[in-house]
């Protein structure tokens, strides 16, 4: 819009026609409720019940599913509220500010404050301009357990409101460059996700290739030297240790700080329990440098020789660990068995000759990492832009 008239009313300067209204004069404010989850009659209906973690879960503008419906009787019983198509649900609690516009009559628990539009304003626009709201709302949130935005609040909370036809093509346009924002995230992170596992891929044609298979092998073992004796667990929850700039690892990292160290050098460690054995959710083998601490829950290792500590450890990275794994419900990689893992020998300058490709693939690798994540950081700012030039009037 190129206004050149201002007036001002309230926080700010607002092109002509338009108003700073509260939401309570435009919406009814209505809050949820959740029936006893102890009567099974009154759940598994055909009502939709939403919860903040739904709203969480939400990709799109407009929410059609649920994880949980209640019955008739479970929405008599309590203090949830049937609200109609168009409705904008929001999180008002753990956390505030999860939004969707509701795309199916429904409920939600006592963590939601719905709003319904009225005559005046749209219902699109008005999930936008609560989308712009978010943060201030969560500054205006109160409660000793956690952060909470009361039905007084929202009600009471003020927004820039033009005329109906202003206030729709406003939302379609925004709702389009949304659109074309989430499109460009999600192929952006699409790209990073693919790069993130080149390394993997390329780690994996260099082990089995057809020259990788004449090679010799070696029991795990035979090629390091190992300092698990020396290891010392520390009760984080009754905290021995004070805070320090020592880097304190567990099965998958570092997973504190403290002011002491058992170990100084260079080290690999590989993860000793946990199902991450099994799933691979984080790294198994990772590098220890400088001065360090190490619990019980990752197996501490030097390379015997000229070995390449990163040889062995780009060898975990794609070596799969099941077969030497014990225990279903405590997944566990005990001493003996990882020392009986077979491992590729090739003369040790191949094997440099390996780490230096590797970590020549793995920087170029990092840098596109870097690119691709500087680029998902500015799409991610391109939402707060819009909206900021939607409410200013620039559109």
């Amino acid at each position: 819009m190129n206004e050149c008239q201002v007036r001002t009313l309230g926080y700010r300067e607002l092109p002509t026609n338009w108003r700073w209204v509260r939401l309570g004069e435009v919406c009814r404010v209505v809050s949820g409720g959740t029936p006893s989850t102890h009567i099974s009659e009154f759940w598994d209906g055909d009502i939709p019940w939403v919860t903040p973690t739904d709203l969480g879960k939400q990709r799109e503008p407009t929410l059609i599913r649920t994880a949980r419906r209640i019955s008739l009787a479970g929405l008599e019983s309590s203090s949830a509220e049937i609200v109609p198509i168009g409705t904008i649900l929001m999180s008002s609690r753990a956390p505030i500010g999860h939004l969707a516009v509701a795309g199916v009559a429904c409920c939600t628990n006592q963590g939601c404050k719905n709003l319904i539009p009225g005559e005046q304003v749209d219902s699109q626009f008005l999930y936008f301009a609560l989308k712009k709201a978010v943060p201030e709302l969560k500054t205006l949130g109160s409660g000793a357990t956690f952060a909470e935005v009361s039905k007084s609040i929202v009600e009471s909370y003020r927004i820039p409101l033009p005329p109906l036809p202003e206030q729709k093509r406003i939302a379609a346009i925004l709702t389009e460059q949304m659109a074309a924002v989430d499109q460009a995230r999600a192929a952006a992170e699409e790209q990073l996700k693919v790069a993130r596992t080149l390394l993997s891929a390329y780690l994996n044609s260099l082990f089995n290739s057809s020259e990788a298979k004449k090679w010799p092998k070696k029991q795990f073992g035979e090629m390091v030297d190992n300092f698990d004796g020396m290891r010392i667990p520390i009760k984080l929850d009754v905290r021995t240790k004070k805070k320090g700039p020592y880097p304190y690892y567990g099965a998958s990292g570092i997973i504190d700080y403290i002011d002491e160290y058992i170990f100084d050098g260079n080290f690999l460690l590989i993860g000793e329990d946990g199902a991450n054995l099994i799933y691979r959710s984080s790294p198994i083998a990772f590098r220890a440098s400088g001065k360090f601490w190490v619990n019980n829950h990752a197996h501490v290792v030097q390379p015997k020789g000229d070995i390449p500590l990163d040889y062995l450890l780009y060898f975990f990275s794609i070596t799969d660990l099941k077969p030497f794994v014990t225990g279903a419900a405590q997944p566990k990689l005990t001493q003996k068995d990882m020392n009986s893992i077979p491992v590729p020998f090739p003369p040790i300058a191949e094997q440099q000759h390996i780490v230096r490709m590797a970590n020549n693939q793995m920087g170029i690798l990092n840098k596109a990492q870097e690119k691709l994540q500087d680029q998902i950081d500015a799409i991610g700012k391109l939402p707060v832009s819009l909206l900021r030039r939607a409410f200013n009037g620039e559109m």
